[in-house]
């Protein structure tokens, strides 16, 4: 018999808990047999050590490691429109926590009742204020995107939405370009151009 020792965390137990209560019978009426239920288990083992090995090497993003432990809610799908983008409500604003738009972006999108996270690439916020979206807490679920700085550091920012699901970005004026246009397009992510103060 080989033992595998598990870091304590909440998070990989309930990964280990939800993924044997789906292995194992519902009812009295529908149990496995000792062989396939000693299987079962022991490839929920597995497949924990291996998700572990590959977040404790830097494989796997650390908010990819909740997602698969979270029962929580997922990101909107893809709107259809940007006025259609502007009703979601769980927004992450990204630019420089110095620059006045930012902060106005997320006055104006809190004084609509939008709950707002700030993420700031340049990292001008402070270490409080996480530097990508994959920084964010693990509880915090993004509807969509206000993207307020460089093209390249939007690219960053696309590549961080396709990990975490996010199918919706808005672009401020100055921050969009035919690169990210085209990362959208490859990735089923819905780009908006414009601007958040006049649109809502």
């Amino acid at each position: 018999m080989v033992l595998v020792a598990f870091p304590a965390a909440s998070s990989s137990i309930q990964v280990l808990s939800t993924a044997t209560a789906r292995l194992l019978p519902a009812g009295p009426s529908s149990r496995l047999k000792p062989a396939r239920s000693r299987q079962s288990i022991g490839w929920a083992f597995a497949s924990l050590a291996s998700w572990q090995l590959q977040l404790s090497s830097g494989l796997l993003p650390k908010r990819s490691f909740a997602a698969m432990s979270s029962i929580g809610a997922r990101p909107a799908p893809a709107c259809a429109s940007g006025k259609e983008m502007l009703q979601l409500q769980r927004w992450a604003v990204v630019g420089r926590g110095s620059n006045d738009i930012v902060v106005r972006l997320q006055e104006h999108l809190r004084s609509r009742g939008r709950e707002v996270h700030h993420v700031d690439p340049y990292g001008a916020s402070g270490p409080s204020v996480p530097k990508s979206l994959a920084d964010l807490p693990e509880d915090v679920t993004v509807d969509a995107v206000d993207l307020c700085a460089r093209p390249d550091l939007g690219e960053v920012v696309i590549e961080d939405c396709k990990k975490l699901g996010v199918a919706n970005v808005f672009v401020q004026p100055g921050a969009g370009s035919s690169r990210l246009e085209e990362l959208c397009r490859e990735a089923g992510i819905i780009l908006h151009n414009g601007c958040v103060l006049v649109e809502l």
